[in-house]
C-alpha cells in the first residue's frame, strides 16, 4: 500500500509539472501572439503620410505627363508656323515674280508714236509729252514710276499689259505711303497714251481725281 501510494504521488508530481510546462508554453504563445498583433497594427499617422505620398507622386507623374503632352504640342504649333510662313514666303516670291512676268509680257509689237504724234499729243494735252512717260498717267508720281520701273514695267505699252492686281502687290510692297493709291485706270490710260489715243486719254482723265473713276 505504501508502495502504491508512492508511485500515485510520483506520477501526479510529473502530470503536474508536464501542466506547468504546458500552460507555460501556452501563456508564452499567447503573449507573443499578442504582440505580434499588436506590432502589426498600422499606424494612423504613418498609414496618411504614407497614403500623401502616394498622391503626391501620383499628382508628380500626371504632371510630367501632362508636360511631355503640351511639349509635343508646342513641337506641333512650331512646325505648323514655320510651315505657313514658308507657304507666305513662297506666295510672296510667286507674287513679285508674276508681277514681273505680267509687266514684261507684252504683244509681239508695240505701236509706234511718230514725232509727229507726239507734238500732236503734247499740244492737246497742253503739256510737255515724253515717250513713255509713266508720270503721265493721271495717279502715277515720280516716286511711283519708279517703283514700276524696277519691278520691270518701263513703258506705257507694258503699263497697258499688267494686271491690276500685280500693280497693287507693287504697291503694297512699296509700304504704307503707296498703298493708298488705285491703279485700276492704269492699264486703260497707258493704252490709250501708246496708241496715241490723245483725245480719249485727255477725256478720260478729266473724269479722274488721283487715277481714281
Amino acid at each position: 500500500m505504501p508502495y502504491t501510494l508512492a508511485k500515485w504521488i510520483v506520477w501526479l508530481s510529473i502530470a503536474a509539472l508536464i501542466g506547468g510546462v504546458i500552460g507555460y508554453l501556452l501563456r508564452s504563445l499567447r503573449r507573443d501572439r499578442a504582440a505580434a498583433g499588436a506590432g502589426a497594427s498600422p499606424d494612423p499617422a504613418a498609414a496618411r503620410a504614407d497614403a500623401q505620398a502616394a498622391a503626391d507622386r501620383d499628382e508628380l507623374a500626371q504632371l510630367r505627363a501632362e508636360g511631355v503632352h503640351r511639349d509635343a504640342q508646342l513641337d506641333e504649333l512650331v512646325a505648323e508656323r514655320d510651315r505657313l510662313f514658308g507657304e507666305l514666303a513662297d506666295c510672296r516670291s510667286r507674287s513679285v515674280s508674276t508681277s514681273t512676268v505680267g509687266f514684261a509680257a507684252t504683244a509681239p509689237t508695240a505701236p509706234e508714236l511718230s514725232d509727229d504724234a507726239m507734238a500732236a499729243g503734247a499740244a492737246l494735252l497742253a503739256r510737255p509729252l515724253r515717250r513713255d512717260d509713266l508720270t503721265v498717267v493721271e495717279g502715277i508720281g515720280p516716286k511711283i514710276a519708279d517703283l514700276l520701273v524696277g519691278a520691270g514695267i518701263a513703258d506705257w505699252w507694258g503699263l497697258s499689259n499688267a494686271d491690276v492686281s500685280a500693280l497693287r502687290t507693287v504697291l503694297d510692297d512699296g509700304g504704307p505711303t503707296f498703298r493708298i493709291h488705285d491703279p485700276g485706270t492704269w492699264p486703260t490710260q497707258a493704252g490709250l497714251l501708246a496708241h496715241g489715243r490723245w483725245a480719249e486719254f485727255k477725256e478720260l482723265t478729266d473724269r479722274l481725281d488721283g487715277g481714281r473713276a
